[in-house]
């Protein structure tokens, strides 16, 4: 997703130039745009169905934000298309041409409040678009004296939307998996089953919390792209995205926890962290599909989603608090570093690690069902605090 990134068109002219044609010789053609209400968010899906697989895409807000332009580098519209009036909230769908390939422009009535653009899993040919729109009628309506019954109806779109923006569904990400082991600590534990068992023991405590629904993106020993992993955390409607993983250094004393949210890589620590989580990408089959994500690009990206960050952020921060005065680990504070799996989340989302494996001490700690029983209520307790003043601060800003 490329958004008001210096120099943006640019560089997708100098993509576009790398971008092979498809298996029939041909471009990519976009062949039809159908729009659908999402299912499990307040927004629009608005899926581009393409005759082969776009190698690079991105999506950039207009600067009025009243609209969206997603370009396809090195693809072309199937001859005479047109795009169909759009539902609501959508004024206008424009196809055109500019030098780095395709382009499809979205405009709103009223302002864009998210967007986001990722390739259908399932179908991978096609480019799925998710915008969600604040409605220029309920802006309005702010600023007029209601009558009784437009208060009424404002109250009640008002509480719809808060509702809508509640943390009701938490992902629990289980790093590694499958042929991916992670980490092998002392003793031979294995990262992969070390974090699948915190996870199933989070995903417990949060189930007893009232409004709290639980995903997961692996509940066995399976391995899962990390890109994949975004998709399904958005498939499953989450509005929190948590990715808990072990650590590992060459020096067997190397001690405590840290938390990660999405940011610029600032220290050669966290350097070893990154490459360690981000190199799962050559186990996987498709590995051409992070060609376009390059980590300083990622970075620019989701700074410009300001509220996910701060909210990331403040997760990581509470996590880190309740690790360090509740359970007594060693605090290597909150960093920052350009993780993929946090990128391809779309909401806040942090990645933690519970300690290092390759320490004898640590390594007995989180072995033993105390150790990762501690870890997980530290994790859980995080997220209930994080939920209870989130939407404290919701309540209030509707009121």
């Amino acid at each position: 997703m490329l958004r008001n990134l210096p120099h943006a068109r640019s560089l997708l002219f100098a993509a576009s130039m790398l971008v092979a044609v498809g298996a029939s010789g041909s471009p990519p053609a976009l062949e039809r745009v159908s729009f659908t209400p999402s299912s499990s968010r307040p927004g629009t899906v608005v899926r581009l169905h393409f005759s082969e697989k776009v190698a690079s895409f991105g999506l950039d807000r207009n600067e009025d934000g009243r609209g969206v332009r997603i370009t396809a580098v090195g693809a072309e519209a199937k001859a005479s298309l047109l795009c169909d009036t759009p539902i609501r909230p959508f004024a206008e769908c424009v196809i055109g041409h500019e030098s780095a390939g395709l382009t499809i422009r979205l405009a709103v009535s009223g302002t864009v409040a998210a967007a986001d653009i990722y390739r259908d899993a399932r179908v991978g040919s096609d480019l799925l678009v998710y915008v969600e729109s604040e409605s220029a009628s309920v802006v309005a309506a702010l600023n007029t004296p209601p009558d009784e019954d437009e208060a009424r109806r404002l109250s009640e779109r008002l509480s719809h939307s808060v509702a809508a923006q509640r943390i009701d569904t938490v992902i629990i990400d289980a790093g590694h998996g499958g042929k991916d082991p992670g980490t092998i600590g002392v003793g031979g534990i294995r990262e992969k089953d070390l974090v699948l068992d915190i996870a199933h023991r989070v995903g417990a405590y949060l189930q007893d919390l009232a409004g709290v629904h639980v995903e997961y993106t692996r509940s066995d020993d399976r391995f899962i792209e990390l890109r994949e992993r975004g998709v399904i955390a958005r498939r499953k409607g989450g509005k929190l995205f948590v990715s808990i993983h072990a650590n590992w250094a060459r020096n067997s004393r190397a001690a405590g926890t840290e938390t990660y949210f999405l940011g610029r890589l600032k220290s050669e620590a966290a350097r070893g962290v990154l490459e360690r989580e981000n190199g799962v990408i050559a186990l996987e089959e498709n590995r051409g599909q992070y060609g376009q994500f390059d980590p300083a690009q990622l970075v620019r990206v989701r700074m410009t989603e300001s509220a996910n960050l701060v909210q990331s952020q403040d997760l990581a921060n509470r996590i880190q608090l309740q690790y360090r005065d509740r359970v007594g680990r060693g605090d290597r504070k909150v960093k920052e570093a350009p993780f993929y799996v946090l990128w391809s989340a779309g909401m806040p989302a942090i990645l933690t690690e519970v300690g290092f494996i390759s320490n004898p001490s640590e390594a007995r700690f989180l072995g033993s069902e105390q150790g990762k029983d501690y870890i997980a209520s530290a994790i859980f307790r995080a997220i209930r605090d994080f939920k209870v003043a989130y939407e404290a601060g919701l309540d209030v800003a509707a009121r």
